[in-house]
């Protein structure tokens, strides 16, 4: 038994040190401080990004893990909230659940507003958020997809912004089988 018991311990110290190993050979994770990350993108080359709602921002990060920069501040938009989610496409194009500012924002690679969807103020309005919590983006079908989480849905959007179809409803229902 005790055998056992040493050998687990034998690798789980293996194991710890190998982690420790691979983060200092990560300074950058070591040197940024990440306050509330919640949503993760990756970019076309790699790099990857975090959305941190209580940070404010957008932090980046190259493939090697360095950190590169952040989004904090949007001309034609303003300070970020609270982002909770960032989804990068393809293209390059950057799509950001701003929860705190109720709003999705869709950044060009340049990192430049192309596109605002919701009022920026709680609402129950289909098109308007309350706290959009997700944002997932299908280029090829074009189509941006946002869980509305305080209003119990999701609305999906053709990527000029027109409100294409949502669906959900606050309550214990299931959601009913296909065939019933």
């Amino acid at each position: 038994m005790l055998n056992k018991l040493s050998s687990k311990l034998s690798g789980f110290t293996f194991f710890v040190g190998v982690v420790f190993t691979v983060l200092a050979a990560l300074p950058a994770f070591a040197e940024v401080c990440l306050q509330k990350p919640f949503g993760v993108g990756v970019n076309p080359a790699g790099g990857f990004y975090v959305a941190e709602i209580a940070g404010k921002r957008i932090s980046k990060f190259d493939s090697a893990g360095n950190f590169v920069g952040e989004i904090k501040n949007i001309e034609g938009y303003g300070p970020l909230q609270g982002p909770m989610d960032v989804d990068i496409a393809p293209s390059g194009n950057i799509y950001i659940a701003d929860a705190l500012g109720n709003s999705v924002l869709v950044l060009g690679p340049d990192e430049k507003l192309k596109l605002k969807l919701g009022t920026g103020k709680p609402t129950d309005q289909p098109g308007g958020f309350f706290e959009p919590h997700m944002v997932a983006a299908d280029e090829t079908r074009g189509l941006i997809y946002v869980a509305d989480t305080r209003n119990y849905r999701v609305q999906i959007f053709d990527m000029a912004g027109k409100l294409l179809k949502y669906m959900g409803e606050k309550g214990p229902k299931k959601p009913k089988k296909p065939g019933t």
